[in-house]
């Protein structure tokens, strides 16, 4: 069959995955469909085909095992699994689980749809914002040329609110990208073919999760840019600024410390089996 051939990740259309103990691996392998929708199918039976087979021998470095479970009843929600077991060089044998779920559809209920018009509204204040300080770039080079610009970039605080509209900007398009992906109304749970769907949209939810959390740290770190609007709390952000060095030279130093001790933790303390797992 197929699982004796290999398969590289666009002939898959799997993302790729971080490992406990072997780095990244990419979506490329040698991959065995296990037809469990199938009345008769009996996992125990593949396996063993697999290993009279000798499938995986003393070169395999990995064997992930990939499981995608949908949930209708709970808000039409995805889970992809992944169940990892590496062949260390050095003989030893490491198994982890990473878990991933997200929506399928996201406009379901009325309170979706309430969160619908929420997003737009949002998406029009974004844009006015991004439009205000493209305004204010504009005239400051209108008033005195490029001088008054570089003054623009002298602030921190401007750099810090352009990198925060640029990444809102980004992730409002990617999210735009994601809700229109026409795969997400087309998928047949019963063919093969919805493994890789469900892994690709999983990925994509993923590295929004993460630019929206990007998004909510700088936002919240903008908020100390109002403190000069008060005087009491402007004493405090100059007390801050003046103590700057001081607290720049305590954070190197904590930050060679941890890495320190992180380094002597790897050296000293190798990674070590807590569970086995062994299917026959």
């Amino acid at each position: 069959g197929n699982q004796y051939k290999y398969s590289t990740s666009e002939e898959t259309g799997s993302v790729r995955l971080l490992g406990y103990a072997g780095g990244w691996y990419e979506g490329g392998g040698y991959v065995y469909d296990v037809p469990v929708f199938e009345y008769d199918a009996n996992f125990t039976d593949y396996m063993n085909d697999l290993v009279n087979d000798q499938w995986w021998d003393r070169h395999t470095r990995a064997i992930i095992i990939n499981l995608n479970l949908f949930n209708p009843a709970l808000d039409n929600r995805v889970a992809v699994v992944y169940l990892v077991i590496e062949l260390t060089a050095g003989g030893m044998i490491e198994s982890s689980y990473e878990i991933k779920n997200f929506r399928l559809n996201l406009y379901v209920t009325s309170l979706d749809w309430f969160r619908l018009v929420l997003e737009i509204f949002f998406i029009s204040i974004l844009m006015y914002s991004l439009a205000v300080e493209i305004y204010e770039m504009v005239e400051a080079w209108k008033s005195s040329g490029r001088r008054n610009l570089y003054g623009y970039f002298q602030s921190v605080w401007n750099y810090i609110e352009l990198l925060n509209l640029f990444i809102l900007f980004a992730s409002s398009i990617w999210y735009i990208v994601y809700i229109a992906n026409s795969q997400r109304r087309e998928i047949d749970l019963t063919s093969i073919a919805s493994v890789s769907i469900f892994e690709i949209l999983d990925d994509q939810a993923i590295n929004l999760y993460n630019l929206s959390a990007i998004n909510i740290l700088l936002s919240a770190f903008r908020t100390f840019k109002f403190l000069a609007l008060n005087d009491r709390l402007n004493t405090l952000w100059i007390a801050l600024g003046n103590a700057g060095a001081d607290l720049g030279g305590f954070l190197l130093i904590f930050v060679i410390m941890t890495l320190g001790f992180l380094l002597t933790d790897i050296l000293f303390l190798p990674t070590f089996l807590w569970k086995m797992i062994f299917i026959y």
